[in-house]
């Protein structure tokens, strides 16, 4: 992330500096080239004209002009090829002080970064163990004690909090974990993670009453589609797009899920469709943003999170060096197209 934010900036900085040294070249070679052009110019004419002792014929005024512009542009030769050499010079020592201050500028902002990313990762993994204490406490409680049914039902709800609070953590950690780590990129087969994440979430599918609709996969592209990513990231990021898709699924009517798989000579596209609650248009842009939930999702009693699973799935489709795309229309669905690199063939 930041040495492509560094490069970007250190060529931000040569571009400046290349073009102050071009355009004082081109004051030098102005400034240069007119002077030496008056002062022979000046010589000519004193020769020619101030002077009445000195008489010159016709042919040798011609010879010397063409002697005088023979020697202007032998002197702006030497003048381009002088100030290539210094521009040259320039962009040499530019490189090494554009880098520099490059260095210098996102520093902060790069020891700013990793310290939250530090303070993400110990705050949510110190939270876990408090937690599961606690959780397991009411459970105990639950189980042991005769509670009246408003305290069974406050409990329960406190228990369904922590899970909310647990489930949060997690996904602060694996967001750190997604940003700040690289991925062994490899051949894998997309169907096969895109199955085992349907797998993995089939009790909440049933839960939910929604069908998940996978035939095109394996039916459009023979059970195989090759593509050059992280195996386990990109079953994560299948199932937090599947999980999306059954906590906003519709609510008036059948809900279903499609994920459909498609490839050209060079990428793959996955979409995972649905035809849930939708999203306006004004949310898309920020959709994958850390916390952002959209208008529709703001009810908790409806649809429980915290807005980072997109985040992540984001962040996975940037490490696997894929595109994502989100589109959608309210009350008729979403549908999700991710893009990546297919496998080549050795």
């Amino acid at each position: 992330m930041f040495r492509s934010a560094i490069v970007k900036l250190t060529l931000s900085y040569l571009a400046i500096l290349l073009l102050i040294s071009v355009a004082f070249s081109a004051f030098v070679y102005n400034t240069a080239m007119e002077k030496n052009e008056n002062s022979l110019m000046r010589e000519v004419q004193r020769l020619t004209q101030n002077d009445p002792m000195v008489f010159i014929d016709p042919s040798t005024r011609d010879y010397m002009q063409k002697s005088i512009q023979t020697e202007i542009n032998k002197n702006r030769f030497e003048l381009i090829v002088s100030l290539f050499w210094v521009n040259l010079g320039v962009l040499g020592a530019s490189s090494f002080i554009s880098y520099a201050l490059a260095r210098y500028t996102i520093r902060p902002m790069q020891t700013a970064y990793e310290q939250n990313a530090r303070f993400t990762q110990d705050a949510s993994h110190e939270l876990k163990t408090p937690l599961t204490a606690m959780r397991t406490e009411i459970e105990v409680a639950l189980e042991t004690t005769d509670f009246d049914a408003n305290t069974r039902e406050l409990l329960q709800s406190n228990i369904d909090e922590i899970q909310k609070m647990t489930d949060l953590t997690t996904n602060l950690m694996r967001l750190s974990n997604s940003e700040n780590s690289g991925l062994d990129l490899k051949n894998v087969d997309a169907l096969q993670t895109i199955v085992k994440s349907a797998q993995s979430i089939q009790k909440l599918i049933q839960d939910k009453n929604v069908t998940l609709d996978i035939s095109n996969i394996t039916d459009a592209n023979k059970g195989v589609l090759m593509v050059r990513a992280n195996a386990e990231s990109l079953s994560e990021l299948w199932t937090i797009l599947l999980e999306n898709a059954v906590k906003y699924s519709a609510l008036n009517r059948p809900a279903y899920i499609k994920v459909i798989a498609e490839q050209n000579a060079n990428y793959a596209y996955i979409t995972v469709m649905d035809n849930g609650i939708g999203i306006d248009q004004k949310d898309i842009s920020n959709l994958f943003y850390r916390f952002y939930r959209a208008e529709k999702s703001h009810n908790k009693d409806v649809h429980s999170g915290y807005g980072i699973g997109l985040s992540i799935a984001k962040s996975i489709v940037d490490k696997n060096h894929g595109i994502i795309e989100v589109k959608s229309k309210p009350d008729l669905g979403t549908s999700f197209r991710v893009r990546l690199q297919k496998a080549k063939h050795t």
